[in-house]
C-alpha cells in the first residue's frame, strides 16, 4: 500500500497547476523560516525581559549603596563635628539628611514587587529615622559638652542598619546571578534557534529545489530539446507526463510538430512548383527575347538603310517612327532579358577597378543629345574624381545611363541634372539629382518593384517599369547599394554606392560605345 502511494505522489505532483507548484515550492522554506523566526522572537523577548530584570536589580543594588553611603556620610560628619567642633563637617551631614528621605523612598519603590525586600526596606527606613534622630542629639550634645553621650547606642543602630542593607544587597546579588544565568541560557537557546533556522531554511530550499527540478525543470528541458529538434526537422522525443501547463505545452508542441511537418511538405511542393514556374518563365522570356531580337535587328538595319535613301518627307517621318519604335522595343527586350537572368541567378558579373570619371563621362556623352531634346542641362561634378570603384564596367554604365536618362525624362523644361560624388569608407557614392516634380514619400517603396510605374498615369513617357529594378539588382550583385531621396516639388536624388578600389583602373580610350537598349529605363 505504501509503495503504491509513493508511486502516485510524483504523478499527482506533475498534475498540479504551475501556480500550485509555485506556492508549494515557495511555502516550504518560507514556512520553515517563519517558524524559526517566531521561536527566535520569543526567545529574544525572554532575553530582553531577563536583561531588564537584571538592570532593575543593578539599580536596586546601586540604590542600597546610595543609602548606605548617605548614612556613612551623615555619621562621619557628626562624629567629625563632635571631635573638632568644625562646622564644615556638618555639610555632608546636612546633604545626607536632605537626600536620605528621597533615596529611601526610591529604594522602597524599586523593591515594591518583592515583599521580603520591601519589608527590609521599610525596616531600613524606620532605623534610618532613628539613626538621624540620634545623630541630631549627638550634634546638640557636641555643641554643649565636650564628650557627647549616646555614641555607643549610635554604633549599635548603625550596625543594625548595615546588617539590613547587607541582607538586601545579598538577596539582590543572588537574584542577579539567577537573571544572568537565565540570560546566558536564552542566548545559548537563541544561537541554537539561529542555527536551526539556517538548517530549516536550507533544508526547505533544497526540498523546494528538488520538487521544482522533478516537477518542472527537467520537463521544460525536454520541451526545449523538442523545440530544438523541431527546428532541425527531427523527430520529437517522448512527451513528458503531467496534465499541468508544462504537460499541455508539450502536447501542443507535439501537435505543432505534426502540423509543421505537413506544412513543410506543402511548402516544399509549392516551392518546387514556384521554381519550376519561375524557370519556365525565365526560359520563356529568354527564348522570346532572343527570337524577337533577330527580326528587330533586321527591321532596324533595313530602316537605317532606307532612311539614308532619298525619301519623300512623309516617308522619312514614318521611317523615323519605325526606327524609334524598334529601338524602344530592343531596350524593352534587353530589360526583360536582364530581369530574367537576374531572377534565374545566371547573370554574370565581372568585378574590376573602374574609373568613376570615365564611367560617368561615357554615360553623359550618350545622353547629351537626349538632354538637349528635353531642354535639360547636365552638370557633371564627377569629372574631377580620380578614384575607382570595384564594379562590372558594362553594368555600371548601364546603371548610370538608366539614372541619368530618368533624371532627364522626368525633369522640367529648362531644368538641371547634377552629378556629384562623395566618399564614405568603404564606398564611393555617385549621386544623380534632378529638378522634377519629385516623388511622394508613400510611393518611394514601390520604385524598385518590377513592372511598377508610379507615374504611369500622369506621364506619357514610355516604359514597363524594369529600369530601377534592374539597376538596384545590378548594384547589389556588385556588392553595392542604390538609395533614393525625394522632395515633392523640388526633385529626386538617386545615390549609387560601390566599393572603393584599392588600385586605380587603367585609363580607357576616349570613346563611347553605343548601347542603345540601355537608354530605355525609367522610374
Amino acid at each position: 500500500m505504501t509503495i503504491k502511494v509513493m508511486r502516485r505522489m510524483p504523478l499527482r505532483w506533475a498534475d498540479l497547476p504551475l501556480r500550485a507548484k509555485g506556492l508549494v515550492v515557495v511555502a516550504l522554506p518560507v514556512a520553515g523560516l517563519l517558524t524559526a523566526t517566531a521561536f527566535a522572537y520569543l526567545v529574544q523577548q525572554r532575553t530582553v525581559e531577563e536583561q531588564a530584570a537584571a538592570t532593575h536589580i543593578v539599580r536596586v543594588r546601586s540604590q542600597i549603596q546610595t543609602v548606605l553611603t548617605l548614612l556613612l556620610d551623615a555619621e562621619t560628619g557628626i562624629r567629625g563635628f563632635a571631635l573638632s567642633q568644625d562646622e564644615r563637617f556638618l555639610e555632608p551631614y546636612s546633604e545626607a539628611f536632605d537626600r536620605l528621605p528621597g533615596a529611601l523612598a526610591s529604594l522602597e519603590e524599586l523593591v515594591g514587587d518583592n515583599p521580603s525586600q520591601l519589608s527590609r526596606a521599610q525596616r531600613v527606613r524606620f532605623l534610618t529615622g532613628s539613626k538621624l534622630e540620634g545623630l541630631g542629639l549627638l550634634r546638640q550634645q557636641a555643641s554643649e559638652v565636650d564628650e557627647p553621650q549616646g555614641l555607643l547606642q549610635d554604633n549599635e543602630l548603625m550596625g543594625e542598619l548595615r546588617s539590613e542593607l547587607t541582607l538586601m544587597e545579598t538577596a539582590e546579588e543572588r537574584r542577579l546571578r539567577d537573571r544572568l544565568g537565565s540570560i546566558d541560557e536564552s542566548q545559548a537557546t537563541q544561537e541554537n534557534v539561529f542555527v536551526g533556522a539556517i538548517f530549516i531554511g536550507l533544508t526547505g530550499g533544497v526540498l523546494a529545489m528538488v520538487l521544482f527540478t522533478t516537477g518542472i525543470a527537467h520537463r521544460v528541458d525536454r520541451i526545449a530539446e523538442s523545440a530544438r529538434r523541431l527546428v532541425l526537422g527531427r523527430s520529437l522525443p517522448e512527451r513528458p507526463g503531467g496534465q499541468d501547463e508544462v504537460g499541455r505545452l508539450a502536447g501542443a508542441l507535439g501537435e505543432a510538430s505534426v502540423l509543421l511537418a505537413d506544412r513543410e511538405q506543402s511548402l516544399l511542393e509549392a516551392k518546387n512548383r514556384a521554381e519550376e514556374a519561375n524557370w519556365a518563365k525565365s526560359d520563356f522570356l529568354s527564348r522570346t527575347s532572343h527570337e524577337l531580337r533577330t527580326p528587330l535587328t533586321a527591321i532596324r538595319g533595313f530602316s537605317a538603310y532606307l532612311e539614308k535613301q532619298e525619301l519623300a518627307p512623309e516617308h522619312a517621318e514614318l521611317m523615323g517612327h519605325i526606327i524609334k519604335g524598334s529601338d524602344h522595343l530592343t531596350g524593352v527586350l534587353n530589360d526583360v532579358l536582364d530581369i530574367a537572368r537576374i531572377e534565374a541567378g545566371s547573370l554574370a558579373i565581372s568585378a574590376n577597378p573602374v574609373s568613376v570619371k570615365h564611367a560617368v563621362r561615357d554615360a553623359t556623352a550618350l545622353l547629351n543629345p537626349i538632354a538637349a531634346d528635353h531642354d535639360v542641362r547636365i552638370k557633371n561634378d564627377v569629372d574631377g574624381c580620380g578614384l575607382s570603384v570595384v564594379a562590372d564596367e558594362q553594368r555600371l554604365r548601364q546603371i548610370l545611363i538608366n539614372l541619368i536618362s530618368n533624371a532627364i525624362k522626368y525633369n522640367r523644361r529648362g531644368g538641371l541634372v547634377s552629378l556629384t560624388y562623395a566618399v564614405e569608407e568603404p564606398r564611393l557614392w555617385i549621386s544623380v539629382t534632378d529638378q522634377g516634380v519629385g516623388i511622394k514619400p508613400e510611393d518611394l517603396p514601390r520604385l524598385f518593384v518590377a513592372y511598377e510605374r508610379i507615374v504611369a498615369k500622369e506621364s506619357k513617357i514610355k516604359g514597363i517599369g524594369l529600369g530601377l529594378t534592374i539597376s538596384k539588382s545590378l548594384a547589389e550583385l556588385m556588392d553595392g547599394e542604390l538609395k533614393v531621396a525625394s522632395v515633392v516639388g523640388t526633385g529626386t536624388t538617386f545615390s549609387l554606392g560601390l566599393p572603393l578600389a584599392d588600385t586605380p583602373s587603367a585609363e580607357p580610350p576616349e570613346s563611347v560605345v553605343d548601347h542603345s537598349g540601355e537608354l530605355q529605363s525609367e522610374h
